[in-house]
């Protein structure tokens, strides 16, 4: 692993996906990240497939405790999260 720590919120497919594969061409451990597990293992396996370093984690933005809980989970993990990159929306009724 690296010392370079990624994370992307919303990367299960489109934009978040190819900021996952960018960054972790240029030597980043990412975290990829979906409200959905196993849409996150998919997208994050395909990564790895092309021997990339990605790990597949699952996280609800609009949800408190589910962002608590992965950023206590990466701290004890990894220590230091140096690029968040935010790709996820929540949805809003207006």
């Amino acid at each position: 692993m690296t010392d370079n720590v990624a994370i992307v919120t919303g990367a299960g497919r489109g934009i978040g996906l190819e900021v996952c594969r960018q960054l972790a061409e240029r030597g980043m451990t990412v975290i990829l990240t979906a409200q959905d597990l196993e849409k996150a293992k998919a997208a994050a396996e395909q990564l790895v497939g092309e021997g990339l370093d990605v790990i597949s984690k699952t996280l609800d933005v609009s949800n408190d405790e589910s962002v608590r809980g992965l950023a206590a989970e990466l701290e004890q993990e990894f220590g230091i999260l140096d690029v968040l990159v935010n790709n996820a929306a929540a949805y809003a009724d207006w």
